[in-house]
């Protein structure tokens, strides 16, 4: 994402976004009305076609703008480009017009304008639709995640965002619908066309034209007011959370740890490993004994998801064999259906009823490999499964820091509605993973090129900063346990040096540990302690937990904006470590030197770097 253009329409305040066409943040002073606006290019695969921004002219003037530009978007066999107009008036009116060409021929499943609404504004609160009919209807934001589509045949929507004041949203060039994006834990509703009722995908032909305009009003005594967050982030000691069982994913057999992969990870004691068993894999035998030596070389437990094409067929008594022979035993059996589907009952109780004739004691459960939308649309029968479980990725509808930041606020609101459907089923959250594994199982390995479910962002201090928000997050509303990332490889929590020659930042970080390494040997030392979470004015870019011993006190920050902040801690610092942009490779590289490296402190305030992760230990007053 590129910096952010500040620009106002009488008492709305927003940013436009220049890497994207995009409006972002539409506010009347701190409560946001909008949470984006943007022009979007959907596949037949619902893979977006990301713009190109081209002749961009941006007119500001105190309490207006217009903003044109040329979207440029290529992918596979698509070639579409539409022009981008955004008018903003002095008195509270945003006009955003979409027109666009195509110049190939291609199927599609989306082209057109979305809007998104803020779930913590929204969620759970009254607005008016009008249909194109001319028909209203009152209606509510869902508080829970909606399954299905809240709002459909959507042409005005009109809700309350603060006394005496509403936003109004008119929709033109298509009919449009709204679906609860908490499903795939983004923090937002969005409001789209096509109607996925209609039959998708649709051919679009070279010279095909699509124009839409989305029109957003303040009605009421609205005035111009404050938007500007504060600069003095005080941060005060809030609720207690149990943190999740922390686990990380096995690659099998080709991630099989070596000695010093081995004392490495032992310092981050894992509450579990996660290793897929694909049934019908060459290797799969390979793979679980591979997990169950791993598992056990490190004290921690082993959970497999049997990753199934089919019912449970005879392929299956192979795995129990193995399993019954294993030193130590599989604490956890998950079901799963390839693809994006959520398991069925009675692969369930069969899975259930075999497992019993070796191990009473063992957990088994089912979900979807898949995110969490799958598990809302079919919900397991709560007496059948011991355990809940769904995956995460949050770049599923784009891709900007900003974006995976604000979509942590989402991993919270899977957590509270799964915990409102699973009966006694515990919720295991994971794999958590910087992007959709889908095509890993599908593309071969390669020592030089980056596999598609690889993210450069995967070694970077952001992902340690991403991270503990990620835990905060589902602490705050109960996960029971959560698996992370790979233990090694450019997905996981170590170098490989079998990957020497993949491209930076893992080819030059191969024999060492990745930042966010250090996040977890930090809350390794802190298992025992009871945590309770630092609350900020700005959840959306400072985040973090507090421990308290009755003595010393160490709080565990992240700064996961992109600009420095200076905050004041509820406690006075006595030392400080920073893992940011500055000390990353010196954490990577030498990492007990890092860890054993401090900043003196005797004061409240601290500065945070741009996306920095931060352990200060300290003392209460006395």
């Amino acid at each position: 994402m590129s910096e952010p253009i500040p620009l106002r329409a009488g008492a709305l305040a927003m940013c436009f976004d220049p890497s994207e066409g995009q409006l972002r943040w539409l506010r009347y002073g701190q409560r946001e009305v909008l949470r984006g606006i943007y022009g979007a290019v959907r596949d037949r695969d619902w893979g977006t076609a990301s713009p190109r921004i081209e002749e961009l002219v941006i007119d500001r003037r105190d309490d207006a703008f217009e903003v044109r530009f040329l979207a440029v978007c290529q992918r596979d066999d698509i070639d579409f480009r539409w022009r981008g107009t955004i008018t903003g008036s002095p008195d509270s009116e945003v006009r955003y017009h979409f027109e666009g060409e195509a110049h190939s021929s291609f199927e599609r499943n989306r082209i057109g304008v979305c809007v998104l609404h803020p779930i913590r504004e929204c969620a759970g609160q009254p607005c008016r639709i009008t249909h194109p009919d001319g028909s209203e209807e009152m209606s509510t934001f869902p508080d829970l995640i909606a399954a299905i589509q809240p709002f459909l045949q959507v042409a005005v929507m009109r809700h309350n965002v603060a006394p005496g004041v509403d936003v109004e949203v008119r929709f033109h060039g298509e009919v449009f619908e709204t679906e609860d994006q908490r499903n795939w834990t983004d923090a937002s509703f969005k409001t789209y066309g096509t109607p996925l009722e209609l039959p998708l995908p649709v051919r679009v032909e070279r010279g095909g034209k699509v124009i839409q305009e989305v029109v957003v009003r303040l009605l009421g005594a609205a005035s111009r007011v404050e938007s500007t967050p504060p600069d003095d982030h005080v941060l005060t000691t809030g609720a207690a959370l149990t943190l999740p069982r922390l686990g990380f994913s096995h690659g099998g057999a080709r991630s099989r740890l070596d000695d010093v992969a081995t004392s490495r990870l032992a310092t981050l004691r894992p509450a579990h490993l996660r290793v897929e068993l694909h049934i019908d894999g060459a290797e799969v035998l390979d793979d679980f004994n591979a997990a169950a030596d791993d598992a056990a070389r490190l004290g921690a437990d082993l959970h497999v998801a049997l990753i199934l094409d089919g019912k449970p067929d005879p392929r299956v008594d192979r795995i129990f064999e193995v399993a019954d022979r294993l030193p130590t035993p599989v604490a956890e059996w998950l079901v799963l259906p390839r693809g994006e589907q959520a398991t069925p009952v009675d692969w369930m109780r069969r899975v259930r009823g075999q497992v019993a004739t070796f191990d009473a004691s063992a957990r088994v459960g089912g979900g979807t490999n898949a995110h969490f939308a799958e598990v809302n649309r079919e919900r397991l029968t709560p007496d059948v499964a011991d355990v809940l479980t769904y995956s995460v990725n949050p770049q599923v509808h784009a891709f900007d820091d900003v974006t995976l930041v604000e979509n942590l606020a989402g991993q919270s609101e899977a957590v509270r509605s799964a915990k409102a459907f699973a009966g006694d089923a515990a919720v295991h959250v994971g794999p958590i993973t910087l992007r959709s594994r889908a095509a890993h199982a599908s593309v071969a390995a390669s020592l030089t090129e980056l596999p598609p479910d690889a993210d450069p962002r995967q070694a970077s201090a952001f992902l340690a900063a991403w991270t503990l928000g990620s835990i905060v997050a589902l602490a705050r509303e109960g996960a029971d346990a959560a698996t992370y990332f790979e233990l090694t490889g450019c997905r996981g929590l170590l170098g490989d040096a079998a990957q020497r020659d993949l491209p930076a930042p893992f080819g030059p970080f191969a024999a060492t540990v990745y930042p966010v390494f250090h996040l977890f040997a930090d809350l390794a030392e802190l298992v025992a302690h009871t945590s309770r979470e630092l609350v900020a004015a700005t959840p959306d870019i400072l985040t973090g937990l507090i421990t308290d011993d009755g003595e010393a006190v160490i709080a565990l920050l992240a700064n996961v904006s992109s600009q420095p902040l200076d905050c004041e801690l509820p406690f006075v610092a006595s030392k400080i470590r920073m893992l940011d942009a500055n000390s990353a490779s010196e954490a990577a590289l030498s990492s007990d030197a890092f860890r054993a490296t401090w900043q003196s402190s005797s004061s409240r305030r601290i500065a945070l770097s741009p996306h920095s992760y931060v352990r200060v230990e300290g003392r209460r007053d006395a």
